[in-house]
């Protein structure tokens, strides 16, 4: 732990014995309301999650903390998660060491289309490209022309394979996704095709 700081362990959170080394420094992120802290190393495995508590920098709104967030650097990746609050402290869950900070995430996920709005779409399926700044999109909703459709996701991409629901010389359409990312923020965004 530091002074703004608590981690809490069980007992088979590491695989051995370790020396844990964590501490508090600056950073420079415009939308961190924490220290960046070091928890040891991303190279020491975790088996066990455990929870991490960080206190912000500063009061914040109810606003504030409903798009707060915990990143969690690990070199390889980042993992984020919304926050839980206890009192004036931050909770996330892990299961990974590296480098955390508190953030405020006010922006919104976006999808893309590989299609002009408006064009004949013959491909045998519609592809949307997913992104969100800070975190990841935690849901996604496809509307065609009123109705529920069903995208599969491969990673960040959102991909419906044409079926009887928008047959070839249907005509207009117009699509409609919604999206939510780790923080909450939701964002809605219409395309439209032909077909």
């Amino acid at each position: 732990s530091t002074e703004n700081t608590e981690i809490n362990f069980s007992k088979n959170t590491v695989y051995d014995a370790v020396n844990f080394n964590a501490y508090e420094k600056p950073d420079s992120d415009p939308n961190a309301i924490s220290n960046s802290i070091v928890l040891h190393s991303p190279y020491i495995p975790v088996h066990v999650e455990y929870t991490l508590k960080i206190k912000p920098n500063r009061k914040l709104t109810n606003t504030e903390k409903d798009k707060a967030v915990i990143l969690l650097d690990y070199g390889s990746d980042k993992d984020v998660v919304k926050v839980q609050w206890n009192n004036d402290w931050a909770e996330g869950k892990f299961n990974r060491l590296g480098t955390a900070k508190l953030l405020i995430d006010n922006n919104q996920p976006s999808v893309s289309s590989g299609w002009s709005e408006g064009a004949l779409v013959n491909n045998s399926s519609l592809l949307l490209k997913g992104t969100t700044k800070v975190g990841d999109i935690v849901s996604f909703r496809a509307e065609l022309d009123g109705k529920w459709l069903r995208f599969a996701r491969v990673k960040d991409n959102f991909i419906y394979t044409f079926d009887e629901k928008c047959p070839r010389g249907s005509g207009s359409h117009t699509l409609k996704v919604t999206t939510v990312n780790t923080a909450g923020n939701t964002n809605i965004q219409s395309f439209t095709f032909q077909r």
